[in-house]
């Protein structure tokens, strides 16, 4: 079975792990952190009709024309409090489907060192061709 020593080393070792992870996680003294930027983007096609099936390697996006690597990406759907409408509408309309908005959400790092209150010019782009992208256009730096 196990001895005395194998138990002290086996919890000695959870204690190590414990105290390596926590310290990836924690910023050292005097690191910046950076905050994220998160922009949505709504995706149509030439017809209007919302694009729902891109992927992460086919935005880029330019903070003050400048690429920035993306650090999240998902599709998410959003259902709003539904309103009343006089006539019922069963139609697809563009990303607006059945009460629902589909959008990309896209996050990255902003730049370090930047002055506070700065305005960045941010644009999304999509590496597919005639595809309509409309998506938030800037943020202002944050001290």
């Amino acid at each position: 079975m196990f001895g005395y020593k194998d138990v002290l080393v086996f919890v000695g070792m959870m204690l190590v792990s414990v105290v390596a992870g926590s310290a990836q996680q924690t910023p050292r003294a005097g690191q910046i952190t950076r905050p994220s930027i998160h922009i949505h983007a709504v995706i149509t096609d030439s017809s209007g009709r919302c694009v729902t099936d891109l992927e992460q390697w086919e935005f880029a996006i330019f903070d003050n024309n400048s690429v920035q690597p993306i650090t999240s990406f998902k599709l998410v759907t959003i259902s709003p409090k539904p309103i009343e409408i006089s006539s019922p509408v069963d139609a697809d309309d563009g990303c607006y489907q059945q009460g629902r908005l589909f959008q990309y959400e896209l996050t990255f790092d902003a730049p370090a060192a930047e002055p506070p209150n700065e305005y960045h010019r941010v644009e999304v782009k999509v590496y597919r061709p005639k595809l309509r992208i409309s998506s938030r256009q800037g943020y202002y730096a944050q001290p």
